[in-house]
């Protein structure tokens, strides 16, 4: 059967099945997914899948994974089903075309060469087309192994047939294979595997083309030993990169060194950086020692890795093969007996991997945690692996960013960062160090030492809200650490957060005093912060009540304090007024709406008469509430009739 997994969900889903999910009767093989996962074609020997399928040999099927359909593709235009297998099936990235072969001589009138063919079929029209040289003549020998393009207009594919090429290129025998490009729109077909010099088809036999989206790039394996410029001696079937007439070696360290073994089945990324293939060599890394065949990728123009690593980071205990990288080359998929290429695989039959050979793993944690968060979370917003803090006023809170990587081959990252903003402050150092790296996170990244896989490093931030945060607000980071191998990359995310708060601070001195006391002391019985005067009766003791906002925001602030009793009395005048706030502070309070940082405040007038008794003593308990969260300060007065 044919599945498909959602690598981001770990569902697994059976596509080898008709419309409606009908199991199928027979065997099925060869998938082919669109970009979006929505389309899967596949081979299937099964009778079950469409009506009146009686042809008793293979088909190719496409399934619609949204709709819950499936259709036959290897049908004439009327829908005739084929007279012979159809396999091989190749879908474009948007959905749009299937190529695939077949050894029907009935999917179109002209087919009389008694030979496997390629076809392209037009998913929207139903309709089916042979590939064709300019003449419209069709090969004149086996044609098959089609790899198509993103938007189905360009099908690579292997023939045996000596009358395709437009430009009449020399040296086809019939019997050596080689890879051609058809043009799908113009219906025309040119050599791939031919010396550019001479234009001479290659002297040995080219297969398995694999073609980037745009078409402009084919890796295939051959065993010719005539490209123009490439001096081929290993005796061995290589890869190689055709780019519009010129040809390159792949499968050739940087040094030169050719592979000492068959290197075969490439897989071209889609913007054709990344080809991935299989090889039975063992030079082409110093990790491979398991003497089977293994898989690789090979940067365009740069390093050879090792793919089918294990858990240890050598070659995996028995063959790999059949590789398929994704767009970009930062995922690799393919088939190996190896059971010690993940944990826990005793299943003792080949399994599906999929590696990475370069990946970024952003982890955070704050400067208070005991551990990170966000290892092996991957995404560009900081979802599932962001961490809180609340600032204080020009007081930094620190968070430390680490990367780790999770590839399997050698990597440094950029680390990529916000700078400081109105209001807040942003610096970031390397781990372990006070070395100042923030000119490199907050402009073109600051890139890391070359991490082994496993390997890790990072650094740390200090977030401060400075003087003129405003109260309420709240600073993000996203910071991201980016592969400089493949672009892949992690964020996380960093909120710092400035709360609204209230905190009314209340002072007090007497009038002979020169300083107030209380500053910075915040209780609600006054200790430490009580001032006390003796006076004569009918004389007036004097204090003054000073409260400041010291919180980051706006707020309305609250004095109050006891009225006149027992032959005291007791007057509260505004701050540098002689307006009589009396009835205000003894009741519901004397309002102040003050700013963060501001201050005013009360002066008390406390007159015992002469009926109060010598050496009594009259308290004043005042407080200073906020309303913006009842957050308060007492502090006290303390005045003796002599």
């Amino acid at each position: 059967d044919i599945f498909v997994r959602d690598r981001q969900t770990g569902v697994v889903q059976r596509v080898s099945v008709g419309t409606g999910s009908v199991e199928a009767n027979g065997a099925s093989y060869d998938p082919s997914i669109s970009y979006d996962g929505r389309y899967v074609v596949f081979t299937s020997d099964a009778s079950n899948l469409v009506q009146n399928d009686t042809n008793g040999v293979s088909d190719v099927f496409l399934y619609d994974r949204v709709a819950d359909t499936t259709v036959r593709v290897s049908v004439d235009d009327n829908g005739n089903q084929a007279n012979g297998a159809s396999y091989e099936p190749v879908i474009s990235g948007y959905g749009n075309y299937v190529a695939f072969t077949s050894e029907a001589s009935n999917l179109v009138s002209d087919d009389t060469n008694g030979v496997s063919d390629v076809f392209i079929y037009d998913v929207a029209a139903g309709t089916i087309k042979i590939v064709r040289n300019l003449n419209g003549e069709i090969g004149d020998g086996a044609s098959s192994q089609p790899s198509i393009n993103e938007n189905g207009k360009l099908v690579a594919f292997t023939s045996k047939a000596t009358n395709f090429d437009i430009f009449g290129a020399t040296g086809f025998d019939g019997t050596t294979s080689n890879v051609f490009l058809y043009d799908a729109e113009y219906e025309n077909a040119i050599l791939v595997s031919g010396d550019i010099n001479s234009y001479t088809a290659g002297n040995g036999s080219s297969y398995e083309p694999s073609i980037s989206a745009d078409g402009d790039y084919i890796a295939f394996t051959s065993e010719a030993t005539n490209f123009d410029g490439i001096t081929d001696t290993n005796n061995a079937s290589d890869i190689f990169i055709y780019n519009w007439g010129f040809v390159y070696m792949v499968s050739v360290l940087e040094n030169g060194v050719q592979g000492n073994g068959a290197s075969r089945q490439p897989s071209i990324s889609t913007d054709g950086d990344y080809i991935a293939f299989t090889s039975s060599a063992t030079n082409f890394t110093s990790n491979d020692n398991n003497a089977a065949d293994d898989i690789y990728v090979k940067e365009y123009d740069g390093r050879i890795m090792l793919v089918s690593a294990n858990l240890s980071g050598s070659a995996g205990s028995q063959a790999s093969t059949s590789p398929a990288i994704n767009y970009d080359g930062s995922v690799i998929a393919f088939t190996s007996s190896a059971s010690d290429l993940a944990a826990n695989d005793a299943n003792g039959v080949d399994d599906v991997f999929a590696q990475v050979p370069y990946k970024a793993d952003m982890a955070i944690k704050a400067g208070t945690d005991a551990s990170y968060i966000g290892q092996d979370i991957y995404n560009n917003d900081g979802t599932d692996q962001t961490r809180s803090q609340n600032g204080i006023r020009k007081k930094p809170v620190m968070y430390l960013f680490r990367v780790y990587n999770r590839g399997i081959s050698d990597d440094s990252f950029i680390i990529t960062g916000p700078a400081s903003s109105d209001g807040w402050d942003v610096k970031y150092y390397r781990f372990g160090t006070t070395t100042d790296v923030t000119n490199d996170v907050t402009g073109a990244g600051c890139r890391t030492p070359t991490l082994a896989p496993g390997g890790t490093t990072g650094v740390y931030a200090m977030v401060t809200p400075t003087g003129n945060a405003a109260a309420g607000s709240a600073n993000t980071l996203y910071v991201t650490a980016t592969s400089a191998g493949n672009l892949s990359s992690d964020t996380v995310k960093a909120v710092t957060e400035y709360p609204a708060y209230a905190k009314p601070d209340f002072l007090i001195k007497a009038s002979t005093d020169t300083d107030y006391i209380g500053y910075g002391i915040l209780n609600d019985d006054g200790t430490d912060q009580t001032k006390s005067l003796d006076v004569l009766a009918n004389r007036n003791a004097m204090y003054l009540f000073r409260v400041y906002n010291t919180g980051n925001a706006n707020d309305t602030i609250k004095i109050q304090g006891p009225g006149s009793a027992n032959g005291w009395t007791v007057n509260y005048y505004q701050f540098g007024t002689t307006t009589n706030v009396t009835n205000d502070v003894i009741n519901a309070g004397y309002r102040l709406n003050l700013n963060a940082g501001d201050t005013s405040g009360v002066y008390a007038l406390v007159r015992p008469n002469s009926t109060v008794p010598v050496d009594e003593t009259f308290t004043l308990n005042m407080m200073a509430a906020s309303e913006f969260d009842n957050k308060s300060d007492v502090v006290k007065a303390v005045t003796t009739r002599k």
